[in-house]
């Protein structure tokens, strides 16, 4: 199967049982994670880093020289020796768990995302749970928005939305989100399609970064989309 960027993700239209209606799908995912195919996903987690990270736990010091290890690591945990360091496996671990992620993910039998982009009404659509959360109270009202069924925009009216490339960048009072479809698939195995989503927010005027990976998922046509996980 060829890779294509996720941003131009494609609904094929094939004859199949003889009609010549019926929708193909395929598991998709972006070119960033460097990922073959997801059957390959466990060789991807042991290719090495360009620098290994440190960890720490207690006394205990290891060094995370792939995925495989910087997964195990924070699962056992250990967390980064400096600041510098969990900046980098803070980013690192979301190409690592989306990987992981595709390597278990099916062809959806449905999809009622057939219709969305990030294009410049794709906050209309998202959920809240993509806003910057910096605070416990920031969480408590994304969580609570996203229980009335709020989109982003209705959330938080101040966001504005820019297409840049295949990511949305969108600026919310002092911070800059940047989001990009890492993959496209059944990733609970319930036959609907899901979208697979790296979350990039940083202070523009501070030293504030997160990134997040998110699974979302549509089972109606009308409506927004809704968050099913985060991954950590």
């Amino acid at each position: 199967m060829p890779i294509l960027p996720v941003a131009t993700l494609l609904l094929f239209v094939a004859v199949v049982d003889g009609s010549p209606n019926s929708a193909v799908f395929e598991v998709q995912w972006a070119s960033d994670l460097r990922l073959a195919r997801p059957s390959k996903a466990m060789e991807r987690l042991r290719e090495p880093f360009d620098s290994a990270l440190p960890f720490k736990n207690g006394e205990q010091r290891l060094a995370a020289k792939n995925c495989a290890d910087l997964i195990a690591y924070r699962k056992s945990g250990f967390t980064p020796v400096s600041d510098r360091d969990a900046g980098i496996a803070q980013s690192l671990i979301v190409d690592c768990l989306a990987v992981k992620a595709l390597y278990s993910a099916t062809v959806p039998r449905e999809s009622f995302l057939r219709a969305f982009h990030l294009d410049l009404h794709a906050l209309e659509l998202l959920p809240p749970n993509l806003a910057p959360i910096i605070s416990d109270e920031d969480r408590q009202n994304v969580r609570s928005a996203a229980a009335k069924g709020m989109s982003w925009k209705q959330f938080d009216s101040s966001a504005s939305a820019s297409v840049q490339g295949e990511s949305l960048a969108v600026i919310s009072d002092d911070t800059r989100t940047t989001v990009k479809i890492y993959g496209r698939g059944d990733f609970n195995a319930d036959g609907i399609d899901d979208l697979l989503v790296r979350v990039d927010t940083a202070a523009m005027h501070g030293t504030y970064r997160s990134s997040r990976l998110l699974l979302l998922t549509k089972t109606r046509r009308d409506g927004i989309l809704r968050m099913i996980r985060e991954f950590n």
